[in-house]
């Protein structure tokens, strides 16, 4: 009887190897756990950052859309060197109503400037003008000189000069790019000189070109390009 009690003692036990055998199993899922808790962790947190670049950018294409279709082709301005960009007149008072004279000619308020940060950060500012009147002229003046007063429209964008990897080579606009569109025998080109402002008026048409780029430096680049052109109504 006694030696029965002894042998189902042994029975009951774990030898050395078993529990080497079983930490080792219990540190390999483990493991397995934490590499799972951290890619998902990841992917959510890419996933989310994608889903405020993709609600920003689509707030952003409507907002630049709806500025440029209501100035005046001739008072855009593209700003390539330093901080990239564009100015164009608006006729849209501080109650946000689009003012016009009897003849619904545009009575031209204020300039308004778009301008891509180092940081890849777009701002917009406007300046009124001094005498508004119905003349939709550039601007000279610089975004550089309007001070910090400029609202913050979208975070994400490829800075200026920004190479991503064998996708993008860099451009001087970085994730803001406003061209002008030409046409000659049917073949379409891109110019920075305001048709306003060219010998060569005939060769140009009345429509702009906007490219915007948005940047996410994760462990995989997290690059994308959107083209839009639009024609201003004035």
């Amino acid at each position: 009887m006694e030696i029965k009690q002894h042998r189902s003692h042994r029975k009951a036990g774990f030898t050395l190897i078993e529990l080497v055998i079983y930490f080792g199993l219990s540190a390999m899922a483990l493991g397995v756990l934490v590499s799972m808790f951290i890619i998902a962790s990841r992917t959510q947190q890419q996933t989310y950052s994608q889903y405020l670049v993709g609600g920003s950018l689509s707030s952003t294409v409507h907002l630049i859309r709806r500025e440029l279709q209501a100035t005046a082709l001739s008072s855009i301005k593209v700003y390539s060197d330093g901080s990239p960009g564009f100015s164009c007149a608006s006729a849209y008072n501080s109650e946000g109503n689009f003012t016009v004279n009897g003849y619904g000619a545009p009575h031209w308020q204020k300039h308004v400037f778009y301008s891509l940060g180092s940081n890849g950060s777009l701002s917009r500012w406007t300046k009124d003008i001094a005498d508004p009147n119905f003349l939709p002229l550039p601007t000279n003046e610089l975004p550089s000189n309007l001070g910090s007063e400029g609202r913050p429209i979208m975070a994400g964008m490829l800075p200026a000069n920004k190479a991503v990897g064998d996708i993008f080579p860099g451009s001087p606009a970085g994730g803001l790019e406003v061209s002008f569109v030409r046409r000659e025998n049917g073949v379409d080109s891109l110019s920075k000189v305001n048709p306003a402002e060219s010998k060569e008026y005939d060769k140009h048409t009345r429509l702009v070109e906007v490219t915007i780029r948005t940047f996410e430096d994760h462990s995989r680049p997290d690059f994308s390009e959107l083209t839009f052109r639009v024609c201003p109504r004035y």
